[in-house]
Formats: structure tokens, sequence, C-alpha cells
């Protein structure tokens, strides 16, 4: 996805229509009974005029009339010249693929998007009104309708270099993301399926009527019941084929030249990792996407550093209660299976190589494990460097020397331990990854060779605590 530097004069401004869209799910169900429907709006902007024409898609019959400018909306239909404005993914991506695939064949015009948290985020920083209303219909059920669609021309007036054009490799990551979503909720299936089956074949055994059980593994007959069901060969079968798809979509785009090469890293573990960052141009700098994909470090109290701020003494991004945790979950699991791989069945490969020295690092810093007392608000009061032999364990904590012959209890979380340096080197290089991959993959897309892998000292200056509580 290429970012959109067109000045605003060019697009929108010259452009004989604008047409903004909040795509919606139709209906709401619950219990068989459409509770809510939701109609997806668009708001039809001409030059010179701030008032725009409001039309309402009730399902995706009216979606597709639009589309091409038939049946009732043969006249308001889409245009050679439109400019489309919609939120980036969610519901809306196969309708944005679809007029921009058809907006091409028209020979101008263009889909541009915004990503969701850019659009809330400017909405709000400029007071532009996005506030839902409920009405009820004729029939007594709801019509959800909002102010997105008005609010996204309002947005584009005032941060239009945050808009993206809709063009075939973002089509591609539309395809790529359904099928994605396709393989994980066939394997989501099969999985459930598979329980089912199984604890029916125990069922079956456990509660024979004649009292007669089956000699045997118990295990060799429920393997029998699972190969013998009809409905788990199903989706097996479906859960095969779309995996192929997801592969084979994968490896079409630029992305996969960075992946290829990486030991351990193959189509599936990085497909939730592309699928959550899109595109790389998304993301300005490596911080952002370092930060969106929740390797990076925020202070003690979970807050996040500020602007030339040195981030000494912190912690690594984890959910904590009553924190919003602003970051992609898929994306951040995914970083972690790739860092196992590194840390633990890849050590000898490049980048279980830099894992290598990332830990010697931590090792060098904290020789020795500690304990960490806390206060009644979780705040540490103490630090306390335990020596081998000279500490005993209890639930909770040790018994240590007092330093004046006798011994005293301390009971807090124990730190700087083997398995805690290693989860320590493991999301630090994998920061390190992430900062790599963002220059790998804006390589890719115009065809220069991947950057070399960071190279560390075994002193380099680390993140104390980057990983402490994870």
């Amino acid at each position: 996805m290429q970012s959109a530097i067109t000045k605003i004069d060019q697009v929108l401004v010259q452009a004989p229509r604008v047409i903004t869209i909040a795509h919606r799910l139709k209906e709401i169900v619950r219990d068989g009974v459409v509770i809510e429907k939701r109609p997806t709006q668009l708001a039809i902007f001409l030059p010179g005029s701030e008032k725009p024409r409001e039309i309402a898609l009730k399902d995706e019959s009216d979606e597709l009339d639009f589309l091409l400018s038939r049946n009732e909306f043969a006249e308001d239909g889409l245009r050679v010249g439109d400019v489309i404005l919609a939120q980036m993914g969610g519901s809306g991506a196969f309708f944005a693929f679809a007029l921009s695939r058809r907006l091409e064949e028209l020979g101008s015009g263009g889909v541009y998007w915004i990503s969701s948290t850019v659009f809330k985020r400017v909405s709000d920083d400029q007071g532009i009104d996005r506030s839902r209303l409920k009405k009820i219909d004729d029939d007594g059920r709801r019509v959800e309708t909002t102010f997105d669609h008005l609010a996204l021309h309002a947005v584009a007036k005032v941060a239009w270099s945050s808009f993206y054009r809709v063009g075939v490799r973002e089509r591609d990551n539309i395809l790529l993301r359904a099928a994605y979503e396709q393989r994980k909720e066939a394997m989501l299936a099969r999985m459930a399926t598979a329980a089912r089956v199984r604890q029916r074949a125990i069922g079956r055994i456990f509660c024979s009527a004649v009292g007669k059980y089956p000699e045997g593994k118990v295990e060799d007959l429920i393997k029998a019941e699972l190969a013998n069901d009809k409905v788990l060969q199903a989706l097996e079968t479906e859960e095969a084929r779309a995996e192929r798809e997801l592969k084979k979509l994968l490896r079409s785009l630029p992305v996969w030249k960075v992946f290829d090469p990486i030991e351990g890293v193959g189509e599936l573990t990085a497909a939730p990792l592309v699928v959550a960052i899109q595109d790389i141009n998304r993301f300005a700098k490596p911080s952002s996407l370092v930060a969106f994909l929740g390797v990076h470090c925020l202070k003690a109290d979970g807050s996040k550093f500020q602007k030339g701020e040195q981030p000494t003494g912190g912690i690594l991004a984890r959910r904590r209660r009553g924190q919003l945790s602003n970051w992609h979950p898929d994306g951040r699991q995914a970083l972690y299976q790739i860092g196992q791989q590194f840390a633990l069945w890849r050590p000898h490969s490049p980048w279980g190589q830099v894992f290598s020295a990332v830990r010697a690092g931590f090792v060098e810093k904290h020789p020795n494990r500690q304990v960490w007392v806390r206060n009644g608000s979780g705040e540490v009061i103490e630090r306390i460097d335990l020596v081998e032999g000279q500490n005993k364990r209890i639930a909770g904590g040790y018994v240590i020397p007092d330093g004046n012959g006798g011994e005293r209890t301390v009971k807090g979380s124990t730190k700087y331990n083997p398995l805690h340096l290693t989860k320590m080197a493991m999301w630090r290089t994998m920061t390190l990854f992430v900062g790599w991959l963002w220059e790998a993959w804006r390589n890719a897309e115009v065809g220069k060779p991947a950057p070399k892998l960071p190279r560390l000292k075994i002193d380099a200056e680390v993140v104390a605590d980057q990983a402490t509580g994870t």
C-alpha cells in the first residue's frame, strides 16, 4: 500500500464526485430474529457543495447495484472519476475491493481508505462528530445510523496524508486476510468437532449397555471413531484447502521474499503477522511498528515514555488491569511463536545467534538472581541479590542471611533467574526483529535486498527489565 501523498486539490477538489462510505454488517440477529438493521451509508459530495446527498444501501444487492449503476441506483451509482473514501479493513474490505477494481476498469477515480484508529484520533482531535443514532423503523426494529460517512469527508480535508489508495497490492492483502480467516475458522471448527467426536467415543465405551468393555487401548478406539467421522473428514478437507490457498497468496506477495530465508518461519507462522500489519507503509518509522505489535517498552507504571525520554528501567508492554492494550494481539502472538523458534528450536540460525548475544548481555548485566519485594500497591520497595548456596526457597519467597549472622524471610517475585533472562532476551530479540522487518519489508516493495541483521556486543546497552512479568 503506497502512501497517498497527492495534494488534496488534485483529488478531493478536482474529483467530479467524492463519495464517503460507512460500511456496516446489515443485520444483527438474535435467536433467529432480526433486532437491528444496519444499512451501509453513503454521502455523495459534489464540487462546491458542503451538503451531500445521503444514500442507504440496505443489503448486498443494493451494494452491487450501486457498484454497477443499475436498477434504483442507475443515476447515483458509481461513475467515472469518483473518489471513494472509507475506513480500512473490517466488514467493508470486500466492497472496497470491488469498488477499486471497478474504478480501474472505468479508467479514473479510486478508493482511498484510512486506518480506523487514525480516523478516530483525528476526529477526536478536530472535534468532528461521529456519534451514533438509533431509531425505530415501521416494523419495530432498531435502525442504526452513524455520522462516520460524513466525518470521513471532514477528516480527509485535514489529514489527507493518512489516506491510502486501494490498488492491486491492497486487494491482494484483502484476499490474504480472507484466506487467513477462512483457514482459522476451519481449524477451530475442526478442533471443536474432534473434541465432540472424542467425547462421544468415550461415552460409548464407558456406557456400554451390555457392560462388556472392549479390549485393547481406549485411545485406539477413539482414533478409529475420529477417522470414520464424515463431518470431521469434511472439515479436515476444508482446512487443508484453505491452508493451500493461504500459502499460495502469501507466496505471491513481495514480503514473502523477507520471510522465506528466515529459518523456522513458514507461511503459517508469517501469515498472522503479515495480516496484522497489512502494509508496511502505514508505519512511518520502526518505532511505530514496534508499538503496534506490542514489543515496545513502557514505564514501570505502564505509562508511555514521552518523546525524547530514554526508556531506562522500563518493562515490556503487557496487559494490565484497568489499562487499554492498544497493540495487535494476533501480531504479538505471531512474534511470540517466531521468538520461540529463535530461542529454543533454531539457536544456530542467524536470528538464533542474535538471541544468544542478547541473552549474554542480560546475563552479564544481571549476574545474580533477585527477589523483588513490593508494597500493597505493587510498587517495588526492595531488590535483594540472591547468592547461590546462601538462601533457602520457601513458598512465595526466600530465607536469606540478614548480615548479622542470623536469617530473615523475604517474600516477593524472583527475577533474573535463567528462565526470566531467556524470556527477557527473547522479547528483546523480537523488538530488534520488528525494527529489522520494517526496513526489510519496505526494501522488498521496491526490489532492494534486506538489511543486515543487527550486530550486538555482549556488553551492549539493553533495557534492564524489559520482559518483567511476562
